[in-house]
């Protein structure tokens, strides 16, 4: 034999006899208690339930039901234009053609005998009868009803009425209207029905009754009248419900409980439940849903501790909507498992739920509570593979050995597989597990101050190991009737996570929750009729995956729907304008209710100070005080205002005013000219440009190594100046032709931001150039005959050079009247030139 595992285990393989024996069997070495209920050994507490057959069942017996059309479903109708010979209609039912339902105060009117209120049908044409039909609708199965007694009380004016009732079971099963009695005198009358009651009995309880009075030849028109009408039913069913509680069950060995497994039949509309007890027949409440009951099994119990609950009994609830039919119980099984920290099986029928020669599949094993799972072991013979699978059986882990971890595993139920081959066997299979008790921690919650009347609330979740199970998440409420300390507490309630199973955080979000009454509170609270309340608290719920429990805080809820309020604090030392440079801004802030969450600053900015664009937020300031360095990305004109948000998120208006600083954050640009020397031949000077990102104040000039700055413009308030400036007398006196001065600029914005030329690169070179140039032409031969010819002339300047020559002309005819000067043509070589003059006016004289 193999032996695997941090101890030796020595188990039998047993192959239990009690499925087969008539009382109950207890196997304390393995922890199981097998029922089959053969009699009631086990039980001590049973209720309209009886055992037959190996079974329990619901008992049977008579039930007398009265109906009248005050019940449920139930109504009459009429028509006034029937032929007398009726039977021409038999087929056609129950509900029959062209009929009009009375008003409900023709129903009441039908309901009590002799109360002074009757409703009556009148035939429509002398030769035509009424007709009154009475459809009830009943509780009781068509299989089951022995006997049917309609009782009426009413009136005619004819010889008798005809009482008919749709056959369900006539014309195999199509159905048809049938004689069944008639009334010959007025007052109370009765017709029993018993040995085919069944059959006017439809498969969901429906009966349905027509009156048809005889034709009243002399004294037309033919009427009917009814004060009073009822069926009453006898029907032989079954209870609609029946319970069992076992006897007090307490292992000699436990360390936690397992599970409870039934078998059973359930027809539609039947059910089992189950419910965990204390011994006292008090209902276990620490386990979710117990108050309820569970239809489903095997029922997990690992939720309970043997030494927390060291007797349970069980109880079984057997329910049935439609009592033709009844559930059955054919036995239960109770399992525990008696090792610390361990489940443990040596393959008994009860833990295993599939079984051929090659492979095993056990029941679902599911985590204790405060464990998570740690190793699996087995010891076994030959070769054999072993999977760990899911409650659904899909392959979590495959190809394990005897003593791998399972830690990784995210899930709280699992199975175990095995795969044997040829004479492979396994003597048993374990899983350990270790202690998880550390419960989630909670984090951030939205807020406990609100400003609507309907609000989700969202809180975060963590957990390290082994992480949070979502779905468990919950939320509970409590209301408070306004004025008083009285307090309405809901349950548990579902509540929204995201998050995948094993993950280490999630958000928990209610649904929307309404603050006041609305009628909707009713489906969570009983309220007996109180609807003055206000939501008082929200708690929160999550469980781990090793199942511990987490609660929040209870948070304290509080409306709060008015806006707070803010300003800037003006001081003397903010000045309007400003340089490149931080700006302490501060406000101030309330709020009368809920308190101030955050002050946000907003700015609006503006090229002119006229027009402003949409504000935007600045920085926002979570604690006081409230203030902010102020740092403009551009120059221009900034207007400020603070926003406050409250507890209750609501937050204040943006404002149309504000404090309006000037920022101009750069100095003016350096002055645009070209960088040759600038002639001048007055002290008149436009060639340079003056440019500031927003405003220019005033420009200042000096010629270098001179102290006094001289103005050559003030109070511009504009962003630029290219306008003619002069220099000063005294320095166009002083300045020799010819000679090269550097002149130095001083400009200022209008926030008082500088530019002052550092050095003789950045400076405007200028020369005095007064003098004129002079200019030569050498004399010429009187006479030409040949064109062209040349002439020579010779110019030159002393000051900034020549720039252009030109040659001039006049012409003459007759050497005595002369045109004006003409241009012949311009070159700007300075010295002597040569030019080629071809007489452009002909024939005459030139000078």
């Amino acid at each position: 034999m193999k032996q695997i595992g941090i101890s030796i285990l020595v188990l039998i393989l047993m192959v239990f006899p009690f499925y087969g024996s008539a009382t109950i069997t207890l196997h304390n070495d393995e922890g199981i208690l097998f029922d089959p209920l053969d009699d009631y050994s086990n039980i001590e507490i049973h209720e309209n339930c009886t055992i037959e057959d190996g079974a329990v069942t619901i008992i049977y017996g008579s039930d007398v039901h009265t109906y009248t059309l005050l019940n449920e479903n139930c109504t009459a109708y009429e028509r006034k234009d029937m032929l007398p010979i009726f039977f021409i209609s038999q087929f056609f039912g129950p509900n029959i053609g062209t009929e009009r339902e009375f008003n409900s105060s023709q129903i009441n009117a039908m309901v009590h005998l002799n109360d002074g209120k009757i409703t009556t049908s009148t035939a429509s044409g002398n030769y035509l009868v009424p007709l009154q039909h009475f459809h009830f609708h009943t509780t009781a199965a068509s299989g089951s009803v022995s006997r049917i007694v309609i009782s009426w009380n009413g009136s005619f004016n004819s010889g008798s009425v005809k009482v008919f009732a749709w056959d369900y079971s006539a014309r195999n099963g199509k159905g048809m209207w049938k004689r069944i009695g008639s009334f010959i005198t007025t007052g109370e009358n009765n017709i029993i029905l018993l040995a085919s009651s069944s059959n006017y009995v439809s498969n969901t309880g429906d009966v349905d009754i027509i009156l048809v009075p005889a034709l009243n030849y002399l004294k037309p028109p033919t009427k009917v009248t009814t004060d009073y009408i009822s069926i009453e039913i006898k029907a032989v069913q079954c209870r609609p419900s029946a319970f069992l509680i076992t006897k007090p069950i307490e292992p000699a060995h436990i360390w936690r409980w397992e599970s409870v497994l039934w078998n059973g039949t359930t027809p539609n509309g039947t059910r089992i439940r189950c419910q965990i007890l204390y011994e006292n027949e008090s209902i276990i409440d620490s386990i979710e849903g117990n108050n309820r009951g569970f239809t489903d099994s095997p029922l997990s119990l690992s939720m309970l501790s043997g030494s927390s609950y060291k007797k349970i009994r069980l109880k079984f609830c057997l329910e049935t909507q439609d009592q033709r039919f009844a559930p059955v119980l054919s036995d239960y099984t109770l399992l525990w498992q008696l090792e610390d920290k361990k489940w443990k099986d040596s393959l008994t029928a009860s833990r295993i739920e599939e079984r051929t020669n090659n492979r095993i599949v056990s029941i679902p094993i599911n985590l204790p509570h405060g464990y998570w799972w740690n190793k699996f072991y087995a010891d076994y013979n030959g070769s054999i593979t072993f999977k760990i699978l899911d409650e659904s059986k899909k392959v979590l882990m495959d190809n394990i050995e005897p003593g791998d971890n399972l830690s990784a595993l995210c899930t709280r139920t699992i199975r175990l597989y095995a795969e044997l081959d040829n004479n492979a066997s396994i003597e048993n299979w374990s899983v350990t597990f270790e202690e998880s008790k550390d419960a989630p921690e909670f984090g951030h919650f939205t807020s406990e101050f609100v400003n609507n009347p309907k609000v989700s609330f969202t809180i975060n979740a963590t957990d390290d190991e082994p992480g949070l199970l979502p779905s468990s998440a919950k939320y509970k409420l409590e209301y408070r009737k306004n004025g008083t300390s009285v307090i309405f507490a809901s349950s548990w309630l579902p509540a929204r996570c995201s998050g995948d199973n094993c993950t280490k955080e999630v958000q928990i979000t209610t649904p929307k929750i309404n603050l006041f009454y609305e009628p909707s509170i009713e489906d969570i609270l009983d309220l007996h009729g109180e609807k003055n309340l206000s939501l008082y608290s929200v708690r929160f719920y999550i469980e781990d995956m090793a199942g511990n429990a987490g609660e929040s805080e209870r948070y304290r809820i509080s409306m709060d729907v008015m806006p707070p309020s803010s300003h800037l604090i003006e001081t003397e030392d903010i000045a309007f304008k400003h340089r490149y440079e931080s700006v302490v801004i501060k406000a101030w802030a309330d709020d009368d209710k809920t308190g101030i969450a955050s002050v946000a600053l907003y700015f609006a900015y503006s090229s002119d100070n006229k027009t402003f664009d949409e504000p935007e937020i600045y920085d926002v300031d979570t604690a006081p005080p409230w203030e902010w360095a102020f740092t403009p990305e551009k120059s221009g004109y900034y207007r400020l205002f603070p926003v406050a948000t409250d507890n209750a998120g609501n937050r204040e208006n943006l404002k149309s005013n504000g404090l309006t600083l000037l920022f101009d954050i750069n100095n003016p640009s350096k002055p645009i000219f070209d960088s040759k020397i600038l002639w001048l031949t007055s002290n008149s000077i436009d060639s340079v440009r003056f440019e500031d990102d927003l405003k220019l104040n005033s420009i200042e000039y000096k010629l270098k190594d001179e102290r006094i700055w001289h103005k050559i413009a003030d109070n511009l308030n504009s962003s630029f100046y290219n306008g003619t400036w002069r220099l000063s007398d005294i320095d166009w006196e002083n300045m020799e032709d010819g000679i090269q001065y550097l002149v130095y600029f001083n400009v200022t914005d209008i926030a008082g931001n500088r530019y002052v030329t550092q050095d003789d690169s950045d400076a405007l070179i200028i020369a005095k150039d007064t003098r004129f140039p002079v200019a030569q032409i050498d004399r010429v031969e009187t006479w030409q005959w040949k064109i062209p010819f040349e002439i020579t002339t010779y110019a030159n300047d002393v000051g900034s050079g020549i720039k252009s020559i030109s040659l001039y002309y006049q012409h003459s005819p007759d050497n005595r009247t002369w045109s004006e000067w003409r241009l012949y043509n311009t070159t700007g070589k300075e010295g002597e030139q040569v030019w080629k003059f071809s007489a452009p006016d002909g024939d005459g004289y030139y000078r």
